[in-house]
């Protein structure tokens, strides 16, 4: 099994190949959300809720970038 120099196991491991014939853009978009969400130590499920709530003529693309928040943190090796 794979893993990070840290010792982290990798959940997932994409081939860029496979990513256009046998996954959507929704997909994507929720594995990057997911690790965002551990590396910021969020609860997606009721941030996203949260956050639509206080939005709620909001459009998909004025979400917050979540990701580059949590690429910015140190908790995990930059890629």
């Amino acid at each position: 099994m794979p893993f990070l120099a840290d010792g982290t196991p990798v959940d997932l491991v994409l081939n860029p190949l496979g990513v256009p014939s046998r996954m959507n853009v929704g997909q994507i978009f929720e594995t990057h959300l997911g690790w965002a969400a551990r590396n910021l130590g969020m609860q997606v499920a009721a941030q996203l809720e949260e956050w639509r709530e206080a939005n709620p003529d909001a459009k998909a693309g004025d979400m917050p970038d979540a990701t580059s928040r949590a690429a910015s943190r140190k908790r995990s090796p930059s890629w």
